[in-house]
């Protein structure tokens, strides 16, 4: 059988890589006496996927990984036995019994949300900061364009290409304490936009990329330090196209006892 874990990544280890997170999370399940089902052959390895490698520096409450296993019993149980062995800054916050025919979240994930503030330190040492009035102003102006192209770089190519359409949805946050996260503050007056963006093999957009292209275009002198990113949720799509968070997808409805506080 198989579960999906959702979990937050928050303070320091938000600076840990994805191989060290996975490592982690290799250690913990056997300390904690998770039942994993493990590859077989010649060098056998816990049977894990997560849905999409969180970049370095950016803390979320929104991270998944799909598990198989051997036996459950009780998903509270088996969170407090993971999180009683985690380190800090790993916490599982639920677990998703799958039915048989689930996919992979690595194989169904479409979109991701994000919160972008500024770090209040660096937009104190500007010279001539822009107002968050101004700054909204220019940020909605940006996202108007039918076409926003930037150069986007992998590991074996460059080219120029056309963000817009991977921008789903934007907002300019204007009350920041209906913003409902303890590993992501935001000051009463900070600057903090939402970005909800196309994620998985095909089609990926990292935040960075997007602030980039607006510093830019805005003409702010901002650079990389300028910003704090952290990833809300993750996104698969519905029959009907529409997005869906991966916590909801491919539940095993039929039985409901596994959901039920013990």
């Amino acid at each position: 059988m198989k579960v999906r874990i959702r979990f937050s990544k928050y303070g320091v280890i938000r600076f840990i890589g994805h191989l060290d997170v996975m490592r982690s999370f290799q250690k913990n399940f056997r300390r904690a006496g998770i039942d994993v089902e493990y590859s077989k052959g010649f060098s056998p390895h816990q049977l894990m996927s997560f849905s999409a490698p969180l970049g370095v520096g950016i803390t979320s409450d929104g991270e998944y990984l799909d598990l198989s296993i051997n036996s459950y019993t009780d998903k509270y149980d088996m969170m407090k036995r993971i999180n009683d062995t985690s380190v800090d800054g790993i916490e599982i916050t639920d677990i998703i019994l799958l039915n048989d025919k689930a996919k992979n979240s690595m194989s169904i994930v479409k979109g991701a949300g994000y919160y972008v503030k500024i770090r209040q330190e660096e937009y104190e040492e500007k010279s001539n900061p822009p107002s968050k009035q101004e700054f909204y102003a220019k940020f909605s102006e940006f996202l108007a364009n039918e076409k926003i192209e930037v150069l986007k770089k992998t590991k074996k190519s460059e080219a120029i290409v056309d963000i817009r359409p991977l921008i789903f949805e934007y907002e300019c946050i204007e009350d920041t304490s209906a913003i409902n996260s303890q590993s992501f503050q935001v000051d009463d007056n900070g600057i903090c936009v939402y970005l909800l963006l196309s994620t998985g093999s095909n089609d990926n957009l990292s935040p960075k990329l997007v602030m980039d292209a607006f510093c830019k275009y805005a003409g702010y002198d901002f650079d990389e330090y300028t910003f704090a990113y952290h990833r809300t949720q993750m996104y698969s799509r519905d029959e009907e196209g529409n997005l869906i968070a991966l916590s909801e997808v491919d539940k095993n409805s039929e039985k409901t006892d596994f959901y039920q506080k013990k």
